[in-house]
Order: C-alpha cells, then structure tokens, then sequence
C-alpha cells in the first residue's frame, strides 16, 4: 500500500482503468485470472497508455481494498481519470467484458 499514493495520481492521468482485485489460491480469482489477463493485453496493445490495468492482491494491500470498499473476490473497479465509474464481484464472464466495454466509452 505505501506506492498508493503515486498510482492515484497516475490513475487520474487515465481516460481508463480496470482494477482486478484478488487473494492468492482462491478458485474463484484462479478462474478469473486468464481473462483478465487476456483482455488487459489486448486492451492495453489497442489503447497504450491511455488505459491500465491493476491487479491487487487483497492480503497484501488491505488499504487498498478496504478504499475500494472490497468485500470478497475476485472484485473489479473499473474506473475514469481515477475515478470509480462501476463496480462489480464475482466470476461472470459477461459482467466483466460488458464492463471493461465501458471502458472505451
């Protein structure tokens, strides 16, 4: 958590961000990883820096889930310039590109 400071500030320089939250072992962050993955490479190859993609591990970074308001994972924040535009848990698979969509609006 001390880096938290300097990645909000490069989170408001962002037009999009994704934040993946998750806890090592977990099966539900297990099955979600490979998407997460997956989209944020390509995202990132079309968009460059305009965009970025985090991932948290919540053990580890307890402050930065409990700002987050992150209950249980895997848990997404999807956010604009830093600021949270939609929020979302669990593993659906359409909840998660339908929000990374919103990503490029």
């Amino acid at each position: 958590d001390p880096a938290w400071a300097a990645m909000q500030r490069s989170l408001r320089n962002r037009c999009g961000s994704l934040i993946y939250f998750f806890r090592r072992g977990d099966a539900s962050c297990m099955h979600m990883a490979p998407k997460v993955h997956e989209v944020s490479n390509d995202f990132e190859r079309l968009h460059g820096g305009d965009v970025a993609f985090l991932e948290v591990e919540v053990d580890a970074c307890p402050q930065t889930a409990r700002f987050f308001d992150v209950d249980f994972v895997p848990a997404f924040r999807v956010l604009s310039h830093g600021e949270v535009r939609d929020a979302f848990s669990g593993v659906s698979s359409k909840v998660f590109h339908d929000s990374v969509a919103r990503l490029e609006t």
